[in-house]
């Protein structure tokens, strides 16, 4: 299967303000806008995995080298090589926030013990964004990416990107 990404990401800040001659204003920007081809090789990927789900007050898991499906072939997909993972939060509710991270097995270096989560509230955005080298999920040990709502039923978007080898 060919994955071709076009990985374009834009945010800007316009800030004004009002004084006695007229307004000062400043823009600030920051932008990536990239293209990956299909392939094993650094700024490649070959193997992506999209889910649009509804937790419903249950944790969710991910496991990244043992019981991912490709949505379009259905075959088992595993990522030797993680190189993306984009979370949105569908919830417009204030005290709506996701957990991501912790559990058993967490993807072992998106964050610095295992233990730790980030928090994603309502309306958020979680990118994790390395197309050269990306992290290598150890199998048993560190290939689980869990979403906790809590007690919650939050509907969320997930993207992983990644290389089979």
């Amino acid at each position: 299967m060919s994955v071709k990404t076009d990985f374009d990401f834009l945010v800007q800040a316009k800030e004004e303000l009002a004084g006695d001659l007229g307004t000062s204003k400043a823009t600030w920007s920051l932008a990536l806008s990239q293209f990956l081809a299909s392939g094993t090789s650094a700024n490649q990927f070959d193997v992506v995995y999209s889910d649009s789900h509804s937790a419903a007050a249950a944790v969710k898991t991910y496991d990244l080298l043992g019981s991912l499906a490709s949505v379009l072939t259905g075959a088992a997909i595993s990522f030797v090589t993680l190189n993306a993972v984009i979370i949105k939060n569908k919830s417009t509710t204030s005290t709506e926030i996701l957990s991501i991270g912790g559990g058993s097995n967490p993807v072992a270096g998106l964050w610095g013990a295992s233990g730790d989560i980030i928090k994603l509230g309502p309306g958020g955005l979680f990118v994790w964004f390395d197309p050269v080298d990306g992290i290598a999920p150890v199998a048993g040990t560190g290939d689980i990416l869990q979403i906790d709502p809590g007690a919650d039923t939050i509907e969320f978007d997930l993207l992983l990107l990644g290389r089979s080898a």
